[in-house]
């Protein structure tokens, strides 16, 4: 570990736990040790070879969802999650947790996600054909693979607005999960990769001015630690999702209906920790949402720069599934607190992982039922 980093481990491991309540994980699991703290405790242990790096301490350093939330909630800016991807990195393969092992295999081998389905391959090759466009948009293996109903809402929506898009052949993959897993070698190959890619398609287009994002994990990656890397996408505007949508209606002005399932009379609205935190990306969502005529938007109890992870953490969804689980729940149960019937979530990923995860049976939870959707599918249920 760098001196920095040291001493950020330092300074956490002796602090009085201003960041317990803000943590996503120990809010979660209700677990002491979970809260960052303890993390940096263990680490500084670990650095002092004053503690054995045992496979627990090794499995340990993966229960953290790296979303940040420690870092806004602690008075001298101390990042836990920092310090976390600081030891994985650090980490000799060897002392990895089988299960890390086998979730790298699968994201090297490009087989993580499975294929995608016939309708998404028919609605992306049609947009595919499209080499004239200005605006690419990059939905990332994930959302392409599992997230369908995502992809069929954000081309229904675009169509509907008369904006003219295309999209990859292939969506490469940005490497957030290796990097953030500790893979920093394999990760920054991937971002080159990436990189190469859009070179190529502003090479082939040369009309070609903003590249869309719609996940907001990537859009970190590429606007934050892509520079770190030392890889850099020139001559193209890389823009959030919310914000390409906010720009879009403001141009268009299009007529709102009413939902076409159910009435959505309050809709509350959910941070993602890379779009919100990370990115400083919060009125954007919020501004959509507000125009909607005849709805009440309400604040969650937990928002803005404290709103919890939605549980997949940078790969935490796949170490510890169990914690995720937990996580997601409590979404849920915030996003009841409001008594809003409706939570848009800034992120595809963050609704996939949480409808995922929460509990199938309503009578398994005190909470009201809420329906959870992002928002190309909230748009795209209410603009005419």
């Amino acid at each position: 570990m760098t001196e920095d980093i040291m001493e950020m481990t330092r300074l956490c491991s002796a602090c009085y736990k201003m960041c317990r309540d803000n943590c996503s994980v120990a809010g979660a699991t209700r677990k002491e040790s979970d809260a960052p703290q303890n993390r940096a405790f263990f680490a500084e242990g670990v650095m002092k070879n004053k503690r054995e790096l045992t496979p627990e301490i090794v499995d340990y350093f993966y229960r953290c969802s790296l979303c940040g939330g420690c870092r806004e909630a602690c008075e001298t800016g101390q990042d836990t999650g920092e310090i976390m991807l600081n030891a994985r990195r650090d980490l000799d393969e060897e002392r990895l947790p089988n299960r890390l092992k086998e979730l790298k295999e699968k994201i090297v081998t490009n087989k993580l996600y499975g294929n995608d389905s016939k309708k998404v391959k028919e609605l992306l090759l049609n947009q595919v054909e499209k080499k004239s466009a200005k605006t690419l948009i990059y939905f990332g293996k994930r959302v392409r693979a599992e997230g369908a109903d995502t992809v069929i809402a954000l081309f229904s929506l675009l169509n509907k607005l008369n904006v003219d898009f295309a999209v990859l052949d292939d969506d490469l993959d940005t490497g957030h999960l290796l990097y953030f897993l500790g893979f920093t070698t394999d990760a920054t190959s991937v971002a080159k990769d990436f990189a190469e890619k859009i070179a190529s398609e502003k090479k082939a287009n040369p009309s070609l001015e903003t590249l869309i994002i719609v996940t907001a994990d990537d859009l970190r990656m590429i606007n934050k630690t892509f520079p770190t890397l030392g890889v850099d996408i020139k001559d193209i505007d890389i823009v959030s999702l919310p914000e390409f949508l906010l720009k879009i209606l403001k141009d268009k002005k299009p007529s709102f209906e009413s939902f076409k399932k159910g009435s959505a009379k309050k809709i509350t609205y959910h941070d993602p920790c890379g779009l919100g935190r990370e990115m400083r990306i919060f009125e954007a969502p919020r501004e959509i949402i507000k125009m909607v005529n005849g709805s009440e938007f309400v604040e969650l109890p937990f928002s803005k720069d404290r709103a919890p992870c939605c549980g997949y953490g940078m790969g935490l969804s796949y170490i510890h599934p169990e914690v995720t689980s937990k996580m997601a729940e409590r979404i849920l149960s915030i996003g009841s607190m409001t008594d809003a019937d409706t939570m848009v979530m800034g992120c595809s990923t963050c609704r996939d992982v949480v409808l995922e995860n929460i509990p199938k049976d309503t009578k398994s939870t005190k909470n009201k039922r809420i329906d959870i959707v992002d928002l190309p599918i909230f748009l795209d249920r209410i603009v005419k």
